[in-house]
């Protein structure tokens, strides 16, 4: 492979080259800005890019766009400002992402889809589109892959993965609402809901691919819907929950799929509608 290593820092860059003398490998190292190297490769692709910043990778994805090709290519993208893309600091979402946010029970889960959208967003700009094939969460950082697949014919379907997570506080019920889809602001226990978006809907990682890759639980990306946060459940219920295994396998006894999330030690993600889960999983 031709690779190129790059970091603003001067420090950086000579710590790359010793790591590279060290591990007897030959790349290519740059000391400079990332929109520089990325503007510089716009004729000369690259098959696969990752943008590992300090903080907002925001500055850097319309430029990956310009230096990658549009199809059969990965870019990796990471972000450490968790409390803006998760919806704990609203402002700071929306001037980084523009994209409407909120604190919820699912702040991760909802983190990694405001990246994806703001990656998506991005990718379009230069009439590509793209398929999230695995994204997590890990201490103090978001990480996403995605496929390029396509160009604007192949962004123009994936606006079904588009769209608002309606979500109430007091509850815990949550819905994703595709675009151009009305949006119930009223909630069944007749509390006003928030909406926050435009995010991305659809599949946050791709089952067949974590199964050739052998990486993540493909089972978990195989249900689009937030997961639920049992302790939550439990405060709101204000009853006692039930053991996360137990509740998965009941569920799944009932035809549900349900499975553990990587987003929550006490977390769930299943298809079964609402009450169904509080019934399963609160005690009496």
């Amino acid at each position: 492979f031709d690779v190129t290593l790059n970091d603003v820092q001067p420090s950086a860059t000579n710590l790359i080259k010793k790591n590279a003398r060290l591990n007897k490998v030959k790349v290519k190292v740059t000391n400079k800005e990332a929109n520089q190297l990325l503007t510089e490769r716009k004729r000369e692709k690259f098959d696969a890019i990752d943008i590992d910043p300090f903080g907002t990778p925001s500055p850097f994805l319309s430029n990956s766009f310009l230096a990658l090709r549009p199809k059969d290519s990965i870019i990796a993208i990471t972000a450490t400002d968790l409390g803006a893309l998760a919806g704990v600091y609203p402002e700071a979402c929306f001037r980084k992402y523009s994209i409407v946010a909120g604190k919820t029970s699912f702040l991760h889960e909802l983190g990694i889809r405001n990246l994806i959208m703001a990656t998506f967003r991005e990718a379009t700009k230069q009439d590509y589109s793209l398929k999230p094939v695995y994204s997590y969460y890990n201490l103090h950082y978001y990480r996403v892959f995605c496929e390029m697949v396509g160009g604007k014919k192949r962004a123009n379907r994936s606006k079904t993965d588009l769209g608002f997570v309606s979500y109430c506080p007091k509850c815990e019920r949550r819905d994703l609402i595709p675009l151009y889809e009305e949006i119930k602001i009223k909630c069944e226990c007749k509390e006003k809901r928030k909406v926050f978006g435009i995010t991305w809907i659809g599949k946050i990682g791709d089952p067949e691919f974590l199964n050739k890759s052998l990486i993540g639980n493909p089972l978990e990306y195989e249900i689009e819907e937030p997961y639920y946060d049992l302790h939550r459940l439990s405060f709101i219920g204000k009853t006692d929950a039930k053991r996360t295994f137990d509740v998965i396998e009941k569920l799944r006894d009932m035809g549900y799929k349900a499975e553990r999330t990587h987003f929550s030690g006490h977390g769930i993600k299943t298809i079964a509608p609402f009450e169904v889960l509080k019934k399963v999983a609160l005690k009496d």
